[in-house]
């Protein structure tokens, strides 16, 4: 445990960002720390999954647990110690001392930004990207295949496809990486996928859905 003590450090230096830099930058700041406290521990994955954790089954299913923990009317100490009971002797030390960093820090409100920030770190180490795709139809499993293999080649990286249906999408497909659509040359290499899309898309509307047999959705 004697290279625990490199967290602290770590994350007194994100600190000192603070004042000079936006929201997403600092989430990012400590989410490297964290990741690189873990990474030392050899604990990243688990770390990861103790933050999907946190958001997924507490702050997303119990909301009052999130105002408390952002509210600047409970002090730190008080904080700290509600993490303690629920986390202590529980999750991995990198975990809770990270969290109680943050109390400190008065960062606690910033718990889903890091975790996301966190995702797009350990993505970015494995050689992952994330990806979202539009598309104005339903995709078959075939096809996702087709733009992961595009996407590979342009990016030399393993493509994490999350995917979204637009009917009203003119383009039939659209692939997005954070802010940036992606470039025309892997549009062009797809192209032949955005007709048949389009095509599909247009029989499916085009017609009045037939009223289920089962009375449900699949």
């Amino acid at each position: 445990m004697s290279q625990w003590q490199d967290l602290p450090e770590h994350l007194r230096q994100a600190a000192a960002w603070q004042q000079e830099v936006t929201s997403e930058h600092i989430a990012d700041v400590y989410a490297e720390a964290i990741l690189r406290s873990a990474e030392t521990e050899g604990l990243a994955q688990t770390v990861l999954e103790e933050f999907e954790s946190l958001v997924e089954d507490l702050l997303d299913r119990e909301p009052l647990w999130e105002e408390v923990l952002a509210s600047p009317r409970i002090s730190a100490e008080e904080k700290i110690g509600m993490l303690e009971r629920v986390f202590g002797g529980r999750a991995s030390v990198v975990f809770l001392e990270s969290l109680k960093t943050l109390a400190r820090r008065g960062r606690l409100d910033m718990l889903r930004a890091i975790h996301k920030r966190l995702q797009v770190l350990w993505r970015r180490r494995q050689h992952q990207v994330q990806v979202q795709v539009y598309s104005a139809a339903p995709l078959a499993e075939t096809e996702l295949e087709q733009i992961r293999q595009a996407l590979r080649e342009k990016l030399a990286a393993e493509p994490i496809l999350e995917t979204q249906v637009d009917a009203g999408l003119i383009g039939g497909l659209v692939l997005r990486i954070g802010d940036v659509i992606y470039d025309a040359s892997i549009a062009h290499q797809l192209d032949w996928l955005r007709h048949r899309i389009l095509k599909r898309a247009e029989q499916r509307f085009s017609r009045p859905e037939a009223p289920s047999a089962h009375g449900g959705a699949g």
